[in-house]
């Protein structure tokens, strides 16, 4: 008889193509989600001494409060699979919640898995759209739409649920809008021109078949530089290359304000994404961004940069990106909050690289906070820079006391 680990049976639960992972109330790093696991993986925790220890093993997580575990930040059907520690305290207080949290995060054909599940589930409101399987640990989510009486569907606009980023309190489930000529990861057409690739992010970055279904989500946004397979980013292509001198030095990465992942795609085409240890992207105009960053295997949550990022104390990176987004703060006020968020997320001597237009709105501002933090400017190429559009490279520089704290534990 053989009998295995949770982390053997969810590997072989996962189809060959599935890459995004969010992981629920781990109590302890597997390898199986590992960094050599080949996945893109986002843990979840309530505890900040949890995500901190995960973060030290090389492990990415979101910090939030036990009551928005059945409340994430994801966007709908942008989630390969899912793990669930079920018997986790703030779990198990909520299970029939967050059951139907998992089934609107995930893709069609996404895998549910639960380490540690309970004899029985419970009954909860989107059941219909998760199928169970021969493994009790193992559920997975139907294909397209089902006929539900019990949720509504999801706005064909693919807006986020009301509150879900705002407020603790539950809100109404809904089943996620599938548009019309969508087709899965695991439908053997799209299978093989990823599995082609010979690289899974390259194949899941390459092979989202946007231009079918994106343009009725987002088609305003519907062109090259924002769904192309080739990731143009004209400010690292050809306009700042010192900001990628810095890229190829870092470890630890932030792109706030990712929008459809192209620098994530752009990291990939270029050979730095495997480098990176770390690496986190938040921040769309809409949901239909976010779940294209599922499907190019990405995992991305929605937040306002102008609050602090749920991340824990010594969750910092060493270079963080925020390109063509400062514009839209449209008050120096919100500039400079947004700046502080970055700021707390910065290690001492990391880098903070911004590129916008309407330079004249945003950037006094931060040259303003620059001199009042100590902080200096890195000298960089005139091409960084043209006519209202301008490139700055932000070092900070910490005092001793600083980098005291933040060495502690």
């Amino acid at each position: 008889r053989k009998r295995c680990g949770w982390g053997e049976q969810f590997r072989l639960a996962l189809p060959v193509v599935f890459r995004s992972v969010v992981a629920v109330e781990l109590a302890q790093p597997h390898p199986a989600l590992g960094p050599g696991a080949g996945l893109f993986v986002q843990h979840v925790h309530s505890s900040e001494v949890v995500a901190a220890d995960f973060w030290r093993r090389g492990h990415v997580g979101l910090l939030l409060p036990p009551e928005r575990l059945a409340l994430l930040p994801y966007a709908d059907a942008s989630v390969d699979a899912a793990v669930v520690n079920a018997s986790a305290a703030g779990v198990a207080a909520q299970l029939p919640a967050v059951l139907t949290e998992m089934a609107r995060i995930l893709l069609p054909t996404g895998v549910l898995f639960l380490a540690d599940p309970p004899p029985t589930l419970p009954a909860f409101a989107a059941a219909p759209l998760l199928r169970p399987t021969t493994d009790p640990a193992v559920l997975r989510r139907a294909e397209g739409g089902v006929e539900l009486s019990a949720l509504a569907n999801c706005s064909s606009v693919c807006s986020f649920p009301a509150g879900v980023f705002s407020r603790t309190g539950p809100v109404p489930a809904c089943q996620p809008w599938i548009p019309p000529g969508y087709v899965p990861p695991t439908a053997p057409s799209r299978a093989g021109s990823i599995l082609k690739e010979g690289d899974l992010a390259l194949g899941r970055f390459r092979h989202t078949l946007a231009e079918a279904w994106f343009p009725q989500l987002d088609p305003g946004h519907s062109v090259e530089r924002y769904i192309g397979s080739s990731a143009p980013k004209s400010e690292l292509d050809s306009m700042c290359p010192e900001a990628v001198k810095f890229i190829s030095q870092s470890t630890r990465m932030l792109d706030a304000g990712g929008g459809t992942c192209t620098s994530y795609g752009w990291l990939l085409n270029h050979g730095h994404f495997r480098r990176l240890t770390h690496f986190v992207s938040f921040g769309a105009y809409n949901c239909g961004m976010l779940r294209l960053c599922g499907e190019r295997g990405v995992v991305s949550f929605q937040h306002n940069w102008t609050l602090p990022l749920p991340l824990c104390k010594g969750c910092t990176f060493d270079f963080v990106m925020q390109l063509q987004g400062i514009h839209h703060n449209g008050s120096p006020e919100s500039t400079l909050r947004m700046l502080q968020t970055f700021d707390a997320v910065l290690d001492c001597d990391g880098r903070l690289f911004l590129h916008d237009g309407d330079a004249d709105i945003w950037e006094p501002t931060v040259e303003q906070w620059v001199a009042s933090r100590g902080y200096i400017f890195e000298q960089i190429s005139r091409s960084c820079s043209t006519g209202a559009r301008r490139g700055r490279i932000v070092r900070k520089r910490c005092a001793w006391g600083e980098q005291f704290r933040r060495a502690l534990p």
